[in-house]
């Protein structure tokens, strides 16, 4: 069978259970046999991760069943944000953890263990965004060489997740904190590769109140990276990003085709039934792809 898509899966922590309840169908449905590459950034990464092994079952069921139990999403978050404002102030103040990413990595190396051989024998490439601390830039790292560094990698997202993953003499950090997913990087995959197809696998909506209550999130979290991280350049990544936001923009390109949810969810929820709506709403959605629509 012919390798002609090139999946992009959306980051978003909680709401990333959305593209995997996606990438679920897409196993069923025949679309698994297609797909040449995949590029993934944060919850896409995980999610990724057990869709190359098949396994989406058990990687799904990471969000109800070990995610909402207090272990990853910590109840200090406002104690948080306050002792970040403060930094501007004191710089000597220490950050706590509020998003534990290191729990989330080690749910995949033990309860909720991941088949890293499946996901190395794949013919699947799969690659993860990062953030490049030194260079100061988005990058790709090919995510088939020490896997859980390079999720850690993709999901740590500063402030709330403090500290900068380093990877031999690298730093880095969640690659969509102060990027948009469609990048230039990825636009110019898609210029260049014509004889593919491009599925976007977005975890906020194309339009409407739900996309304008995204912009808002990364106004506040450019506002919380430019207090962290204390460099100029945040402003115009954070604006650059929310330009990118709208979905219906990226209908330009031929080959590009959007899935996205139909309604918000906060990306910190940690309501089981809510978290499973979503997952459900995601199949749901994966069913009703046609590469005759351009947004679905």
């Amino acid at each position: 069978m012919k390798k002609d898509i090139i999946l992009i899966l959306d980051g978003g922590c909680m709401r990333g259970v959305f593209n995997a309840g996606v990438a679920s169908q897409f196993i069923k449905n025949g679309v698994y046999e297609r797909i040449h590459s995949i590029y993934a950034i944060s919850a896409g990464a995980y999610n990724t991760a057990f869709f190359i092994t098949r396994d989406y079952k058990k990687g799904s069921s990471v969000y109800w069943e070990d995610l909402i139990n207090g272990s990853f999403i910590y109840n200090n978050r406002l104690i948080h944000i306050f002792k970040l404002i403060l930094r501007l102030l004191k710089n000597e103040i220490a950050l706590d953890t509020s998003i534990n990413v290191d729990y989330v990595v080690n749910v995949l190396k033990t309860n909720k263990k991941l088949d890293v051989n499946k996901v190395l024998s794949s013919d699947i490439k799969f690659f993860v965004k990062v953030f490049n601390v030194k260079k100061e830039k988005e990058e790709y790292l090919n995510a088939k060489e020490n896997i859980f560094e390079k999720l850690r990698a993709s999901s740590a997202l500063p402030p709330f997740y403090p500290k900068r993953v380093k990877i031999k003499d690298m730093s880095y950090f969640d690659g969509n904190t102060i990027s948009p997913t469609i990048d230039l990087y990825i636009k110019d995959l898609i210029i260049k590769n014509k004889d593919k197809k491009f599925i976007f696998i977005s975890n906020t909506l194309a339009k409407g109140i739900g996309a304008f209550i995204k912009n808002i999130e990364d106004l506040f979290l450019g506002f919380l990276i430019l207090c962290y991280f204390g460099k100029i350049f945040v402003i115009n990544k954070t604006f650059n990003k929310i330009k990118y936001n709208q979905l219906k923009e990226y209908a330009k390109f031929s080959n590009l085709y959007i899935i996205s949810p139909d309604y918000y969810m906060l990306p910190f929820c940690e309501n089981k039934k809510e978290i499973l709506k979503l997952y459900k709403h995601g199949i749901e959605k994966a069913k009703k792809f046609s590469f005759d629509n351009k947004i679905n």
